[in-house]
């Protein structure tokens, strides 16, 4: 596979209130077949969030168990969710010398009164 190419990310959950505490992304990292791609070794793991306001926030991420799943996941920390509105996560890590990133998944933030 080339480095970048063809990979499609799922995220979990699809809606999330804002300003909530250990809320766990996940992301499914597939290959060009739809075949979950075996993520071992993978280092680097970042996930970027596309907020309503255009701003770009990078937060460090990790695999979910060795790799095998191809699943990838960050759990939300105080100030992650400071918006209501759609967001945009991508997945991005690297595997020995190729990096790769994931397409954009969104999912939308609600408000707090």
């Amino acid at each position: 596979m080339i480095a970048g190419e063809g990979n499609y990310v799922f995220t979990s959950p699809n809606f999330a209130q804002g300003a909530n505490i250990g809320i766990q992304f996940i992301i499914t990292v597939l290959d060009s077949s739809g075949n979950v791609m075996n993520l071992t070794g993978a280092t680097g793991i970042v996930f970027a969030f596309l907020q309503p306001d255009q701003s770009v926030v990078s937060k460090t991420a990790a695999l979910l168990s060795n790799g095998l799943d191809g699943n990838l996941a960050y759990a939300t920390q105080a100030g992650d969710l400071p918006f209501s509105g759609l967001f945009s996560v991508q997945a991005q890590f690297s595997i020995g010398t190729s990096y790769f990133t994931t397409q954009w998944g969104q999912f939308k933030v609600g408000g707090n009164i």
